[in-house]
């Protein structure tokens, strides 16, 4: 099971008429092992639905230490 770590939002795109449609984020995870990077994104109609980029489990590893900028 994932701790969740601190992310942020890359970008969104909004629709004058439909508000906010898709969404990119990047949160960055703590294992056991060290930190993971989970890249992802949501769409409408259920913007809080996680869309994975990656296969698997959805995380690329980036090492012991915390990545600059987290």
């Amino acid at each position: 099971m994932y701790r969740p770590g601190s992310g942020g939002r890359v970008f969104k795109l909004v629709s004058k008429k439909q508000g906010e449609v898709f969404r990119f984020d990047v949160d960055l995870l703590k294992k056991y092992n060290g930190y993971y990077i989970y890249p992802h994104y949501h769409v409408k109609p259920n913007l809080n639905d996680h869309h994975s980029l990656i296969s698997g489990d959805g995380t690329i590893y980036w090492g012991k230490d915390k990545p600059p900028g987290f």
